[in-house]
């Protein structure tokens, strides 16, 4: 490696943790694999496969044009953020608590459903001023426990100012469901996934989410639109109505 790519990755810390989009990855014998690359540090980068499993492999030992690129992404990177999600559950009978929901639906059940999330960067230099965070909520089927749902997805651009901090707040969102036996229907939040990219070059700034299932699916789900239904591994169900005759499309969404 050439002095002047050493000493830009030894300035910029000795593991910086990144997050790309996949891209082909050429090494010097003209050997190439699709991957994400997500950790640096002087001498060696990891790759994620598109399996899930990660290579190390020494940064010589990659093309020109992909050391390149790899110390491209160093010196514009993401600055390091702290985000803490504030997210509030309720659930209830439809006619318990308020009248306002009194409408006949007996053993129906409403979830409400808020979502706050704080970012604060430690970053003194650099700051993001063209950001997106995406919110996704997945339900599971009171009819198929197998299947699950997107009960809604919303998108909030943010920016945050070198060392400053910044908030997002979602509108809130009723979802019914009916879980009465043998009268099972819609289906119930089991937790949402978070996303947040740089518009300016769709890279991914943040993901996480809720619990470990929906965790190890990210990717999938965030692929998916609301009101589209799943099997359990997350891959869309090309026609629901045959697998599940009484799901309804009842979320709502409010300000």
């Amino acid at each position: 490696m050439k002095r002047s790519a050493l000493v830009i990755l030894v300035i910029l810390g000795a593991l910086l943790t990144l997050s790309v989009t996949a891209r082909t990855f050429t090494n010097k014998e003209g050997k190439t694999i699709e991957a994400e690359f997500t950790t640096v540090d002087t001498k060696t980068v990891t790759l994620k496969l598109l399996d899930g499993n990660t290579s190390r492999i020494n940064l010589d030992q990659l093309s020109d044009a992909d050391q390149a690129f790899v110390k491209a992404w160093l010196v514009d990177k993401i600055p390091d953020l702290r985000i803490t999600p504030n997210f509030v559950r309720s659930n209830r009978d439809i006619n318990s608590g308020s009248s306002s929901y009194s409408d006949g639906n007996n053993g129906r059940r409403i979830q409400v459903l808020d979502l706050s999330v704080h970012f604060e960067s430690w970053d003194k230099t650099t700051g993001i001023d063209d950001a997106q965070l995406t919110y996704i909520l997945v339900g599971r089927s009171m009819e198929a426990r197998s299947r699950y749902k997107i009960l809604a997805v919303q998108n909030n651009d943010f920016s945050i100012a070198p060392a400053g901090q910044a908030s997002v707040d979602f509108k809130t969102v009723k979802n019914f469901y009916d879980d009465s036996p043998g009268n099972s229907a819609g289906a119930r939040c089991v937790g949402y996934v978070l996303y947040a990219n740089r518009k300016s070059d769709d890279r991914k700034i943040h993901a996480s989410a809720s619990s470990p299932l929906l965790e190890n699916a990210i990717q999938k789900i965030f692929t998916l639109k609301a009101g589209e239904e799943t099997d359990d591994n997350f891959i869309k169900i090309q026609d629901p109505e045959e697998s599940a005759s009484r799901s309804q499309p009842d979320v709502i969404t409010v300000k």
